[in-house]
C-alpha cells in the first residue's frame, strides 16, 4: 500500500465543534441545536431552519427530527391540516412521535417530515392506513415516466396512495426521501457488524468539511490513495452513528473519521472484502489496543467501504517529521509502544481470544511495515501518542498444520523489509516473515529515536546495495552462494550491522 494510503491527516483540534460525549441512540445530544423555545409558526419552517449541511446535500437525522418535531409541535401542526376528533388527532401524534424506547411500535417520523417538506401533511392518514410507515422507507421508482412509486421490498406494484399525486410531487417526495432516510451506523448488540447494502441514491451523513480539513484533504476529502484502495476524511454527524462508546474505551476522538474504500479493480470485490473483513473483526483494537478498530463497513455504488477512528499520520510520516528528545520520558514512550505493537502482533499470531475454533489456528500480517503502523493521540489528559498495527488486506489465518508451508510465490514481499524466504527457490512463508519485518521496523525505530530523521536517511543510504540481480535496494539482507554453488544462503547486510553498532556507539558517547 502506498505510503499515504492509511488514516493520516492531521486536524486542528480548534476546527471540531461536536460536543465529545458518549451519545446513546434515542437520547438528547448537545450537537443538535438548542430549539426547545423556537416557537416558529410552521413545521416545515423549522425543518428547513435546522437541516444539516452535508458535504454534498442537506439532510435531517433521525436524532434531529425527534428534535424538531416533538408530539405538542406535530399535534398542533395536525390541527391545522385536518378537520379530526381530538382522539384522532392523538392517534396520529403517538405514531409520528412513539416512545423511542419502544421497538415494537411503528413509526411514521420520518413519513410525516417528508409529507412537510413536500407540503402534503394533510395525507398522513392515507399513509397510516396503508401501513407504510418509516421501516417501509425509502420507496422506489416503478415507473420512470409517470413516477409510479413502490415499496423497495417486495412486489413492484405501484402504491395507490399516490394515485391522486401529480407527477412534480410524485418526484418531489421520492427526490426529498433521500435527505430524511440517512444510515445511522451501528453495529448489533454482541458487537457484530450490520450489513449496510445502500442505495446509489443514498445521501451520506458527513457534514461540510471545515476549511483545514479543506486544505489538508482537498475538497474531495481524499487523503491517501494506493493500488488496492483510497482513504478519505470525514466528519460523521454525531447523532449519524453509535460509535461513542467503542472510540471511548480506546480512548480516541468520536468526530472525525477515515473511510476506505476498496478501488475499482480486482481488489474490490467481495473476496478480497470478506478477507479484510474477517480479520478486521478477529484482530481489532477491542481485543488489543495496539491493533486498529474497524467501526463499521458499508457497500455503496458498488463500492466496498470500512469506517475507522482517524489516525494523525503513519509511522513513517512521525519519522520524517518529528524529533524527540532523547530523555527518560521519550524512552518510557518508546518502551511503551514497541512493547504494545509486539503484543498485538502476538495477538495475531497466538489468537487466545478465539476459543470457538475447534481446532487451533494462527494469524499472519503480512505487511508489517511503516506507513501501516498509524500514530493515534489518545483522548485523554495525557494526549499520549498510540502506535497502532493497521491494514489487514495481506492477512491470512490458517490452521496448524498448514501455518508454515505458504509457498513464497504466493505472498506479495513488504519492500524494504522483505525477507529472505521471498527469494529463496522453494522458499515458503510462515509466522516468521512477521518477525523479520517487524525486527526491520525495530531497527528503524531505534535509528530515528537516536538521531531522529538523518540517521533514518543514513541508514537507507548506507545499507543501499547491489543485489544479485544487479539492481540496487535497502533490504536487509544479501544472498550470497553456498560453498557447492548449487543454491543460496541469505546472510544479515554488514552495513546493517555496522551502521547499528556505530550508530548507537555514537549516540549513546
Amino acid at each position: 500500500m502506498d505510503r499515504r494510503q492509511n488514516q493520516v491527516l492531521r486536524f486542528e483540534e480548534s476546527s471540531l465543534h461536536e460536543t465529545n460525549i458518549a451519545l446513546p441512540r434515542t437520547s438528547s445530544n448537545v450537537s443538535l441545536p438548542d430549539i426547545e423555545h423556537d416557537n416558529s409558526s410552521k413545521l416545515d419552517h423549522l425543518l428547513r431552519k435546522y437541516r444539516i449541511d452535508g458535504e454534498k446535500e442537506r439532510f435531517w437525522t433521525t436524532e434531529l427530527l425527534r428534535r424538531i418535531l416533538t408530539k405538542e409541535r406535530v399535534l398542533a401542526e395536525l390541527k391545522g391540516c385536518l378537520s379530526s376528533s381530538a382522539s384522532h388527532l392523538q392517534r396520529f401524534a403517538d405514531l409520528i412521535c412513539p416512545d423511542p424506547r419502544d421497538k415494537r411500535s411503528q413509526s411514521y417520523l420520518k413519513v410525516f417530515s417528508i409529507l412537510l417538506l413536500v407540503d402534503k401533511p394533510g395525507e398522513i392518514g392515507k399513509f397510516v392506513d396503508a401501513q407504510l410507515c418509516d421501516e417501509k422507507l425509502p420507496l422506489m421508482v416503478f415507473e420512470p415516466v409517470e413516477v409510479s412509486l413502490c415499496l423497495g421490498a417486495g412486489p413492484k406494484e405501484p402504491l395507490r396512495l399516490f394515485a391522486g399525486w401529480k407527477i412534480p410531487e410524485r418526484e418531489l417526495f421520492e427526490s426529498t426521501q433521500w435527505q430524511i432516510t440517512v444510515p445511522f451506523f451501528e453495529r448489533y448488540a454482541d458487537k457484530t457488524f450490520k450489513p449496510y447494502d445502500l442505495p446509489p441514491q443514498t445521501i451520506l451523513p458527513w457534514c461540510k468539511r471545515s476549511k483545514q480539513h479543506q486544505v489538508s484533504a482537498g475538497q474531495s476529502g481524499r487523503v491517501g490513495q494506493g493500488a488496492f484502495a483510497e482513504v478519505s476524511l470525514v466528519r460523521i454527524h454525531p447523532t449519524a452513528h453509535a460509535f461513542h462508546e467503542i472510540l471511548r474505551e480506546i480512548n480516541l476522538d468520536d468526530r472525525v473519521f477515515a473511510v476506505k474504500k476498496l478501488s475499482k479493480s480486482d481488489c474490490n470485490n467481495q473476496a478480497r472484502f470478506r478477507q479484510e473483513l474477517n480479520q478486521l473483526m478477529r484482530f481489532n483494537g477491542l481485543v488489543h489496543s495496539h491493533l486498529v478498530t474497524l467501526l463499521c463497513t458499508f457497500t455503496f455504488r458498488d463500492q466496498y467501504h470500512f469506517i475507522f477512528p482517524l489516525a494523525n499520520c503513519n509511522l513513517e510520516e512521525l519519522w520524517d517529521e518529528t524529533e524527540l528528545p532523547w530523555d527518560i520520558s521519550t524512552a518510557r514512550w518508546a518502551s511503551q509502544q514497541l512493547l504494545g505493537i509486539m503484543g498485538a502482533l502476538d495477538t495475531i499470531h497466538n489468537p487466545k481470544h478465539l476459543t470457538h475454533d475447534l481446532e487451533r489456528r494462527f494469524g499472519r500480517h503480512g505487511d508489517i511495515k511503516s506507513d501501516n503502523i498509524l500514530c493515534f493521540t489518545s483522548n485523554n489528559a495525557s494526549k499520549d501518542k498510540i502506535l497502532v498495527i493497521s491494514d489487514f488486506g495481506l492477512s491470512s489465518f490458517n490452521r496448524y498444520i498448514s501455518r508454515s508451508n505458504i509457498p513464497n510465490r504466493d505472498v506479495p514481499p513488504v519492500p524494504g523489509y522483505r525477507p529472505p524466504e521471498c527469494d529463496l527457490l522453494g522458499g515458503t512463508v510462515s509466522r516468521a516473515f512477521d518477525v523479520w519485518t517487524m525486527g526491520c521496523l525495530y531497527l528503524e525505530f531505534v535509528t530515528w529515536l537516536l538521531g531522529g530523521n538523518k540517521y533514518l536517511k543514513d541508514f537507507e543510504r548506507q545499507r543501499t546495495t547491489q543485489y544479485i540481480t544487479g539492481a540496487n535496494n535497502d533490504i536487509f539482507f544479501a544472498l550470497k552462494r553456498t560453498e557447492n554453488q548449487c543454491g543460496h544462503v541469505a546472510q544479515v547486510k554488514p552495513e546493517v550491522t555496522n551502521v547499528s553498532v556505530d550508530g548507537f556507539a555514537a549516540a549513546m558517547s
